[in-house]
């Protein structure tokens, strides 16, 4: 879902060249981005904030959509690892990624953490650090 906006940026020469090799980089490169190679550049201010408003609507709709949190969560891990934020861009997808993060439960996010790898667990970690100390309301 959201790991695909971090890739939407390939140009259609690098994805035909991609294509021609995807048979010898398809089993490094997960299941969705078969065929096209990853962008490195930050992720633009406009896509970041069409990427909170996304999540904060996800996040909204909590109850019909407890059992995709935790899969949308591992999207933004991945595109976090694979996709460099700016610090405007940063700003502006984290209350998105706050707001989905307080719609998983406390097995999810174990469950995340226990199947992820060891840059997956750091950047959850820095996530739920994050939401603890801005984000959740203590009273």
């Amino acid at each position: 879902m959201l790991f695909a906006l971090g890739w939407a940026d390939a140009t259609a020469s690098s994805t035909a060249a991609a294509s021609s090799a995807s048979a010898a980089t398809s089993a490094a490169a997960p299941p969705a981005l078969e065929g096209r190679a990853p962008a490195r550049e930050p992720m633009g201010l406009d896509c970041a904030r069409h990427a909170r408003r996304l999540l904060e609507e996800t996040a909204a709709h909590k109850r019909s959509l407890v059992r995709y949190g935790a899969y949308a969560l591992s999207d933004v891990v991945a595109l976090l690892r694979y996709r460099p934020l700016g610090a405007a861009a940063q700003a502006e997808l984290m209350p998105g990624v706050y707001s989905l993060i307080g719609m998983c439960t406390q097995v999810e996010l174990q469950e995340l953490h226990a199947n992820s790898d060891p840059v997956g667990k750091r950047i959850l970690a820095d996530l739920l650090e994050g939401y603890q100390t801005s984000h959740k309301y203590r009273g």
